[in-house]
């Protein structure tokens, strides 16, 4: 019998370092492809900002291109074949580990069967993945579809039949997320619970488990929060993706709605993420519709408030007569008429009401015309006090 397990380790050994020989030359070679996979991206980069700029990427502007500055003839095939091959190197070393642990196992006196158990555990996680992937593309083609029949609902009107399509966009793209995070935590779940001896805890070890997961949940209480603000914002339709909104003082376009966030785009291009959670007062400028309130303030030297306001409203009127901007207008402008008198003047109002979106560009082609019809017709606009004049 020792002579047999000698034999036994012996053999175990030369066979882990076989497998350790392959773990070393998977890691060496993902190494190697890894360098020159970067090296091909800068390269490509450098390729890019020269043909923007006009100059060679590896000389100064003016001077002559270095030798090899075009690009390689297979670069667009070469860079995804060299991310295939190292995600495919990685995935084998990954494998090799748990071999070499059941062939390490596999030594041991009487506990063959958990060391098959171990080394076939890689390929049943492969083989559970690629289910989830399976189910998670069945589940995103059904519900897409199901999305898509909501969304091409014949009977909506036209402007709801816009919005309805801003809200497929968002509610797809959440959908898809969704899908993907749940059928993520299935095979997670399904993994562990095929490891040897996690379905023997006992009831004891389970309870401790559902202890740690609860004080997991008060701990990431905020994330768990912000999730379900994210589903009833969707469900509510308080914004989609393109809407124009306020919260909190922030104003911009939503350029995504995410599980767990929101993201702005400001005037000034910076993006603003904003989590859902705080997304509780929202002032939505899009939705269906756009509006805007025009103030002009007349000075009081010569103004004639009867006259000012039958100027005003013939500009009015004829911006809503213009066929380059009537289309934009779903009703006419409407002049609200004097709203406060100051010290500065007399302030006069109107209001319009435009297609989502529409509301800058109407507001600014309109205040524009306003002040052109004052300038002729001699009404001259109030000048804003300088500080420290009483």
């Amino acid at each position: 019998m020792p002579g047999v397990l000698g034999r036994r380790f012996r053999a175990m050994a030369l066979l882990e370092l076989a497998l350790g020989g392959l773990l070393f030359t998977g890691l060496f070679l993902w190494r190697r492809v890894k360098r020159r996979l970067g090296q091909l991206e800068l390269r490509q980069a450098q390729l890019l900002a020269a043909s923007q700029t006009g100059s060679s990427p590896t000389s100064a502007p003016g001077s002559a291109p270095a030798p090899g500055s075009a690009p390689a003839p297979g670069s667009a095939v070469l860079i995804p074949a060299l991310h295939l091959l190292s995600r495919a190197l990685l995935a084998a070393v990954l494998l090799l580990l748990p071999l070499m642990v059941g062939v390490a196992v596999l030594a041991v006196p009487g506990q063959i069967p958990l060391a098959i158990n171990l080394m076939l555990q890689p390929f049943s996680v492969l083989a559970k993945l690629l289910f989830g992937w399976l189910l998670a593309l069945l589940l995103q083609a059904v519900l897409a579809a199901l999305l898509s029949q909501w969304n091409s609902n014949p009977s909506l009107a036209p402007e709801r039949r816009a919005r309805r399509n801003q809200r497929y966009r968002s509610l797809k793209r959440v959908v898809t997320r969704l899908v993907n995070l749940a059928c993520i935590s299935l095979v997670t779940l399904w993994v562990v619970v095929a490891i040897p001896g996690v379905r023997d805890l006992s009831s004891n070890t389970l309870l401790a488990s559902g202890a740690v997961l609860g004080a997991l949940a008060l701990v990431f209480q905020d994330l768990l929060r912000d999730f379900v603000a994210g589903l009833v914002l969707l469900l509510e339709d308080r914004y989609a993706i393109g809407d124009e909104i306020t919260i909190d003082g922030l104003s911009g376009e939503v350029i995504d709605v995410d599980l767990l966030s929101t993201q702005l785009r400001s005037a000034d291009q910076r993006v603003v993420v904003i989590p859902n959670n705080e997304c509780k007062r929202v002032v939505n400028t899009t939705k269906l519709r756009s509006g805007q309130e025009l103030r002009l303030t007349l000075a009081h030297a010569g103004a004639d408030p009867h006259r000012s306001l039958a100027v005003l409203g013939q500009a009015a009127a004829a911006f809503a007569a213009d066929p380059a901007w009537s289309a934009d207008l779903l009703e006419p402008p409407h002049l609200l008429g004097l709203r406060q008198v100051g010290p500065q003047g007399l302030e006069v109002a109107l209001v319009v009401v435009t297609k989502a979106g529409r509301q800058g560009v109407v507001e600014r082609e309109l205040l524009l015309r306003l002040v052109e019809a004052l300038q002729q017709a001699g009404i001259s606009l109030a000048v804003a006090a300088e500080p420290g004049n009483g």
